[in-house]
């Protein structure tokens, strides 16, 4: 089982990601940034654009069954959750990576 305190400190995931195992299951935790982004029409060339609105961080856990690495699993065996990148954010990784079953 998973604990918080199996995890690093918060401040570890603003440069790198952890990679961590417990039994048969691998994660991977790092910080991950989501934009908020709108479509607004470039008022030069008339195309439309992406225009970011907001820059969000977040947690982002990633799970998949052992003994692959993180590289050489296929993303079809991958499961992601986002989370606040807070200590609060931290704790639900936890819950999740706990929770989820591999399939």
């Amino acid at each position: 089982m998973i604990q918080r305190k199996d995890l690093l400190a918060l401040n570890f995931y603003k440069k790198l990601p952890f990679h961590g195992s417990d039994g048969p299951k691998r994660y991977r935790v790092e910080k991950f940034v989501q934009k908020v982004t709108e479509t607004v029409k470039n008022e030069e060339t008339g195309e439309e654009e992406e225009k970011v609105l907001e820059e969000i961080p977040c947690l982002k856990a990633t799970l998949w069954p052992g003994p692959m690495n993180f590289e050489t699993t296929p993303d079809e065996q991958k499961k992601t959750h986002l989370e606040e990148f807070s200590e609060a954010g931290m704790q639900a990784i936890v819950d999740w990576l706990n929770a989820t079953p591999l399939e």
